[in-house]
Order: structure tokens, then C-alpha cells, then sequence
């Protein structure tokens, strides 16, 4: 009896630690997997069973930790949030120059940008909702992207009192143009002397823009 009544107390306790940390590195390769082959193999071609292979592990074992593939594709764009955060986190607010931050600004943001995780994030806004889905929005996913990165870019530059227009402005131009780049970058002969030139102008540009007066 006593037994009986244990076991169920083990029940209603749920999974301990390590279920829970099997449970979690499981999340953590399916996410990993889906973003590897959205990245290498655009959002159509990443279907449940092919996260499932890039995995190594089975299809169910994908199911039950995601009821569907939406719920991976939620995943994948909770972690690009998080890499965007802690990539734009990292630039140092305590550089001493505006121009100097400008750099490591737009240095961090283009790292950010050539990331699997970005591109990953890119083909879904691309090529999401597909027909016959629902729930993730490209407009509540760019919402969440402007939030965060708003966040950053008034630390970086709360001490020189710039207009927030103009660094509202300088974020949007900032990884408009990057995303640009990034798509000529997928062709290998595209020449790295270029893409140099082109983070140099932009360097400058953002530079010009927020030192512009009212």
C-alpha cells in the first residue's frame, strides 16, 4: 500500500532535474537542427522529419517536446531574440567616441546578420504564414526585433542625447542595409574587398546622420 501511495506521489511531483535536462537538450537540438536546415535549406525544404534526421532522433521524440512544426518555428524565433539581444548587448557602451561606437555597432550587428540563426530568422519572415497556418505573424516577430533592439541602441548612445528619431533611424538604416549585403553574400564569388567598402560607407552614413543637426 505504502508503495503504491509513494509511486503516486512520485507522479504528481512530475519529472525530476534530469528528465528535466534531458527534456531541455532534446528542445535544444530540434531547435538547432530546424535552424541548420532553414538556414541551408530554406523554410519549405525543413519539414518535421528532416529537423527530426538533422537531430539524430526520432520523429515522436520531435513531437512530444513540439505538438507541431509551428511550435519549432516559435522556438527558433525565441532564440534568434536571444542571440539578437546578446549580440547587441555586447557592444560597449562605455566607448568614449561616437564614432567609435558607431563602429562596434555596426561590426556587431553585421556578425549578428551572417549568423545561421539570422538567416534562419530571414527565410521565415520571407516565407511566413505559409498557406493553411496560423499563428506566428512576421509583424509581432518585427515588433519583438525593433523592441529589443531599441533597448539597445538608446544605451549605447543615452549619454550623447541624441534625438531618439535619429536613433530610431540609424538602427532601421543600419539592418536594412545589412540584410542587403547578407543577400549578396550567398553568392561565393561576391568579393570580400566589396562587402569591406559597403560596411565602410555605412559606417560613415550613420555616423553623418547622427551627428546631423535638427
Amino acid at each position: 500500500m505504502a508503495n503504491r501511495r509513494d509511486a503516486g506521489n512520485r507522479r504528481e511531483r512530475g519529472p525530476g532535474p534530469v528528465q528535466r535536462q534531458r527534456s531541455q537538450a532534446t528542445r535544444d537540438k530540434v531547435v538547432l537542427a530546424a535552424i541548420e536546415c532553414i538556414a541551408e535549406q530554406g523554410l519549405r525544404r525543413a519539414t518535421t522529419a528532416e529537423i527530426a534526421k538533422r537531430a539524430g532522433i526520432s520523429r515522436g521524440a520531435v513531437q512530444h517536446q513540439f505538438r507541431n512544426r509551428e511550435a519549432i518555428l516559435a522556438a527558433v524565433l525565441e532564440q534568434v531574440l536571444a542571440q539578437f539581444r546578446e549580440q547587441l548587448v555586447s557592444v560597449s557602451t562605455g566607448t568614449a567616441t561616437l564614432e567609435a561606437r558607431v563602429r562596434a555597432l555596426v561590426e556587431a550587428s553585421w556578425n549578428l546578420v551572417c549568423e545561421p540563426t539570422y538567416r534562419a530568422y530571414r527565410e521565415i519572415l520571407r516565407h511566413y504564414p505559409e498557406p493553411g497556418t496560423e499563428g506566428i505573424t512576421p509583424e509581432h516577430v518585427l515588433e519583438q526585433v525593433a523592441a529589443a533592439l531599441d533597448v539597445v541602441l538608446v544605451e549605447l548612445f543615452a549619454d550623447l542625447r541624441l534625438p531618439k528619431r535619429r536613433i530610431d533611424l540609424a538602427g532601421a538604416v543600419i539592418f536594412a542595409t545589412l540584410n542587403g549585403v547578407a543577400e549578396q553574400q550567398r553568392f561565393p564569388s561576391y568579393p570580400a574587398l566589396v562587402v569591406r567598402s559597403q560596411l565602410s560607407v555605412l559606417r560613415g552614413t550613420i555616423l553623418r546622420l547622427l551627428e546631423e543637426a535638427d
